[in-house]
């Protein structure tokens, strides 16, 4: 059963802040607060940690690799791989929906197919088999090193800051959050974290409480760091800009 939870953090200085800013800046507040919330999750995607690639890619040099793969191969699901193959016959006319778009299409060339492998290699399980699944573990390690990162950067594009690695054509995204308009003076965004991980062998994977509990303190330390950032700089902003002003009246 997945496992999800929220952060919250201490917003004061950058509430000040926003006034302080509003009063130097000649944009209307829900253009600020828009943008600077942006800001906020685009500083929280800077400071949030990111896998190391090279150890992960490496895993399969390692020593106990294989033994790790058979345990998992021994689990009592066994692994799961999702491949590629060809559509045949009345398969090729299936409607189905494309995840990017959220839009329905009707002809395809080929077709996800799960395959389960389980038990022993060189008996239940051949050994290109286990190689195939020794590389969709790195493959899905893989694509998880940025996740961290990734939320918030997704974050920071539904508030209008870019950030090109997290953009895609047709990407839709459904994490929660709501734009300031000029009839509706409030904005907010939340990182709903959540986990569905599986026992795993070793001892020392983490269930699913304890992988939010982990991303949400880790979320936490880096979104209050963004959100600290971007106060401190449109304090600095405003600052600046209020004795420009001064000086320009007392020269007069």
């Amino acid at each position: 059963m997945p496992v999800s939870g929220e952060i919250k953090i201490d917003d004061r200085q950058f509430q000040q802040a926003l006034r302080e800013y509003t009063e130097a800046s000649k944009r209307d507040w829900s253009y600020i607060l828009n943008k600077q919330l942006g800001n906020v999750a685009a500083r929280a995607s800077g400071y949030a940690p990111q896998g190391n690639k090279s150890d992960i890619a490496g895993l399969p040099g390692r020593e106990w690799w294989p033994a790790f793969v058979q345990k998992v191969l021994k689990m009592k699901d066994g692994f799961t791989v999702t491949m590629r193959r060809k559509a045949r016959g009345m398969e090729r006319f299936v409607p189905w929906m494309d995840t990017a778009t959220r839009e329905m299409r009707f002809g395809r060339k080929t077709k996800g197919v799960k395959v389960k492998y389980r038990g022993n290699v060189g008996r239940d399980v051949k050994r290109a088999e286990a190689v195939r699944v020794s590389r969709a573990i790195i493959k899905r390690r893989m694509a998880t090193v940025n996740s961290m990162r990734a939320v918030f950067g997704i974050a920071a594009l539904k508030f209008g800051v870019p950030l090109g690695k997290f953009e895609r054509k047709g990407r839709m995204f459904a994490l929660p959050g709501q734009l300031a308009t000029p009839s509706r003076l409030t904005a907010w965004f939340k990182i709903p974290w959540s986990s569905k991980k599986k026992p795993w062998p070793g001892g020392t994977r983490p269930d699913a409480a304890a992988d939010v509990a982990m991303k949400k303190r880790i979320g936490t330390i880096a979104l209050q760091r963004g959100i600290d950032f971007v106060a401190k700089d449109m304090l600095r902003w405003a600052g600046e800009r209020m004795r420009a002003t001064a000086r320009k009246y007392s020269a007069r």
